[in-house]
This record gives C-alpha cells, sequence and structure tokens, in this order.
C-alpha cells in the first residue's frame, strides 16, 4: 500500500515472509504516523488480536476484507 492508502480502521494484511515474522497476519489499523522507539520509524500501528500492536510501513500491507480478518481472529 502507499502512505495516502491508510486510514483508520482499515482492515490490512501483513505481506508473507515479512521480517517482524508476522506475515500473513491480518488486523486493523489503529494509529497512522512516526513511531519512536521502534525498528520502523514511519507506518501504521496494527491490532492484529494479540496483546501487541505491531508497526508496519505501508508497502508490506495490503488491504484485507473485513470477513478475512474476522476469520483469521477467530470472530466469525
Amino acid at each position: 500500500m502507499k502512505w495516502n492508502e491508510l486510514n483508520l480502521g482499515l482492515t490490512v494484511r501483513i505481506v508473507e515472509g515479512h521480517d517482524s515474522g508476522f506475515g500473513g497476519r491480518c488486523g486493523e489499523i489503529v494509529s497512522i504516523g512516526t513511531f519512536e522507539g521502534y525498528s520502523k520509524r514511519i507506518g501504521a500501528m496494527i491490532d492484529i488480536g494479540e496483546p501487541l500492536l505491531m508497526v508496519i510501513e505501508p508497502e508490506a500491507l495490503e488491504e484485507a476484507s473485513k470477513v478475512l480478518i474476522g476469520i483469521r481472529m477467530g470472530r466469525v
């Protein structure tokens, strides 16, 4: 994705093989901006249904449907 395509609440998927180890996981964007104290300084903070929030650069995200995220997080 591109920076200007990021929106709060958008459901996204982290691309397979991402160096975070969470490639293929889906989540919802909860914040967008510059994050200090993390290896990636600019990106989107994503809730992936774990007890942590991921900061992922826009290039490593792709839009996902709400149905897909519900299935992956056990909500559907």
